[in-house]
Parts: C-alpha cells; sequence; structure tokens
C-alpha cells in the first residue's frame, strides 16, 4: 500500500522538499521544513503547502464520495493558520483522482494538482522553482485528464456544460496564463459530513447507523453487505436473521456455525471522531445483547482506524459467564481498545466480532455511553 515506507528505502528516489532544496538554494535563496503549520517559525516570503491523500491501492483507497476532507480535516486547519497569518501560499494537493477541494483552493494563493510523484518528487519542485534570474525552472504543461468536480457527490461527468463541473476537462494553467484572480469557489460540498450526524449510535434496531453500514464475514469475503435482517456470509459461516425484542424484528440474530473464522462487521469508508463524545477514559461501547448460545472457542472484539492501526480484545469471558436467553448490556472502555493502539479521532471499525468456533448471539443497540467499567 505504500504507508510503511521511509525515504531510505528509495537510493534514487527524491522527495518534494529535497528538489525544492536543490532548486532554491541553487537560486540563492533558503528554505527550511516544517511538518505543520502550527510548527512553522518566523516570516518566510512564500509557504509551499504541501497535503493529500494517504497511500492507498485498490480497495483501500474507496471511496463513497468525492469530499477529501470536511471542516474538521487537518489540511484546512493548516490553511487557516496561514491564511491568518497572512503568508503568501502555495498548495501542492498529492491525490490519484480529481477531488472536491473547494475550501482548499480558497485559502491558497495558487494551487497546483501534483497528483502522484512517486519517487521523483523533484519533478514538482522544477515547476515550483526559479533559477537565479527568477525565470522558470519549468513551466507547467499539464492538463486534466479528466473534468474536476465543483461538489462532492461524485455525479457521472461527461461533458463541459454538466453540472458538478468545476473545471473541464483539459483546463490548466501556466505561467503566461493571463487570467484574473479567481472567484471564491462555493464551499458547499453537497455531502453531509459523517461526524456531524455522529451521536454515538452504532446500530439501532438491528440495523447499522450512518455513517456505519454491517458486514457479514467469513474466508469467501470478509466483506459481505448485510443491510437485510436475512442473510449469509458467501461461505455460510456466519448468518443473520431478524427476531423481536421489542418489536417486531428489531434484532438481529447472529450464528456462527463453527465451521472456520467468522466475522460480524460494523465499518464506515470515513472514519469517525469518537473524542468529539466527551473523554476516552469515560467513553464505553456498549451493546445490548442476548447470548442464545455460548462461544466454544475464543471470540475476538477488534475496533480499527485503519491499515496497521487498531486493538483486539479478548471478550471470551465476557460472554461465556453470561447467562442464556436474557437481553443484557455489555460494555467495553474506550479506553482498553486505545491503551492496546487504537487511535479513537479516527476509527473506521468500531466492530469486528470474530471466532472460529460456534456462538449464538442476538443483538439490537451498540452505542457510545458513558460510565466506569473494567477491561475484560
Amino acid at each position: 500500500q505504500g504507508d510503511d515506507n521511509n525515504n531510505e528505502e528509495f537510493e534514487t528516489g527524491e522527495t518534494i522538499y529535497a528538489g525544492l532544496k536543490s532548486k532554491v538554494e541553487a537560486a540563492g535563496g533558503k528554505i527550511s521544513f516544517a511538518p505543520n503549520a502550527a510548527a512553522l517559525r518566523g516570516s518566510p516570503d512564500l509557504v509551499i503547502y504541501v497535503f493529500g491523500e494517504k497511500p492507498y491501492a485498490e480497495f483501500k483507497g474507496d471511496m463513497s464520495d468525492l469530499v477529501f476532507e470536511f471542516d474538521d480535516g487537518q489540511a484546512l486547519a493548516d490553511l487557516k493558520i496561514l491564511k491568518k497569518r497572512n503568508l503568501p501560499t502555495a498548495a501542492v494537493f498529492l491525490t490519484g483522482r480529481p477531488l472536491w477541494v473547494n475550501p482548499h483552493i480558497n485559502l491558497a494563493d495558487s494551487f497546483v494538482v501534483g497528483w502522484l510523484p512517486g519517487t521523483q518528487g523533484a519533478g514538482i519542485a522544477d515547476v515550483l522553482a526559479a533559477d537565479s534570474a527568477g525565470k522558470p525552472v519549468h513551466d507547467f504543461t499539464g492538463k486534466l485528464s479528466f473534468s474536476w468536480p465543483s461538489d462532492g457527490r461524485g455525479a457521472p461527468i461527461d461533458a463541459a456544460s454538466n453540472s458538478g463541473v468545476q473545471f473541464p476537462f483539459g483546463f490548466g494553467l501556466n505561467y503566461d496564463s493571463q487570467t484574473n484572480k479567481m472567484a471564491s469557489l462555493t464551499e458547499e460540498s453537497g455531502v453531509a459530513a459523517p461526524n456531524g450526524a455522529f451521536d454515538g449510535i452504532i446500530m439501532s434496531r438491528g440495523q447499522a447507523q450512518g455513517p456505519f453500514s454491517l458486514f457479514l464475514g467469513d474466508s469467501s469475503n470478509w466483506k459481505t453487505p448485510a443491510s437485510p435482517f436475512l442473510m449469509a456470509s458467501l461461505g455460510g459461516t456466519l448468518n443473520s436473521r431478524g427476531i423481536d425484542y421489542r418489536a417486531q424484528e428489531d434484532a438481529r440474530q447472529l450464528n456462527w456455525s463453527g465451521e472456520g473464522r467468522g466475522l460480524l462487521s460494523i465499518q464506515t469508508q470515513r472514519s469517525a471522531d469518537f473524542t468529539v463524545l466527551g473523554k476516552i477514559e469515560d467513553l464505553n461501547i456498549t451493546v445490548q445483547a442476548r447470548i442464545d448460545q455460548k462461544p466454544d472457542a475464543p471470540v475476538f472484539w477488534s475496533m480499527g482506524c485503519g491499515d496497521n492501526c487498531g486493538a483486539k480484545l479478548d471478550v471470551s469471558k465476557n460472554l461465556s459467564q453470561s447467562p442464556v436467553g436474557e437481553w443484557q448490556e455489555f460494555s467495553l472502555p474506550l479506553r482498553c481498545f486505545v491503551d492496546s493502539g487504537l487511535n479513537a479521532r479516527a476509527v473506521n471499525a468500531p466492530l469486528l466480532l470474530e471466532t472460529n468456533g460456534s456462538m449464538t448471539l442476538s443483538i439490537t443497540e451498540i452505542s457510545v455511553t458513558k460510565g466506569a467499567y473494567e477491561c475484560p
């Protein structure tokens, strides 16, 4: 995926900063690096702010919309700091596809789409830098090979006249382009921010609540969508059906067959910040559930925050010691997951419940609550 590499592994590659340092110093200037806007010291003549997508390949980069980030994003926070300090800013956006970044464009004095330079970051430096005479080292020649969206909904675009086009196919400026200052772009993405809608309810009446979705998984397919109650994982290891708790089919009964690993998961493509609900030490993940058949093998509950990020707890004892056929609340402190590696500010999988054995569990509600409980 590219997110575990460091610069030393690329003997012949060059970062954007290394390329800029070479060009700027050759022209008689000075340049320094800061990891974010808050760490920037002094009043430089120009800030080159480089930001963009995290590395991904195939499904890891899947998105349900085209919004790069919402109002709580780190890049927006940095650009707002630079704007407040009145520092001239050239923003460089690294991306594998056109994404909605209108607020970022509005905050920058100039905006460059760098796409994915890979190991050849010096190529981006070539078009940003000038020589000692103040002439561009290389001019911009790139043109859009896709229309750039004016909102984040991801509606198909096949003509410049379509609604949703911010910059049409073939658009691109160079240093000789005669343009007036661009008017402010709309900052209405047309997509609801997940954190704005997340109130701590993960599942209600047996159904995952937005922005989360429910999946059944086994070795045939770990993410079979399970919106309907009557469902089975692709290999049949995990089955789901609707049952009555307080109303008709307001709960979901899940049966692990014991014929291999079965995984019940609740996930979202956009991570949720659980800390907006309170202090980590005060928060719990609480499940309203009923044990219908006790597990005959270890059961694990994981919470995920992206690749190589998350935590797993053994909840076998909690389930095995519970009476069969009685609805009750199971609560796990969020701090137990955080202490084991979870980033509570970027949770994309609040529930990954798995076992290789057999078990039957009915669930109606899952939510973030407050209270004091012990780790399993």
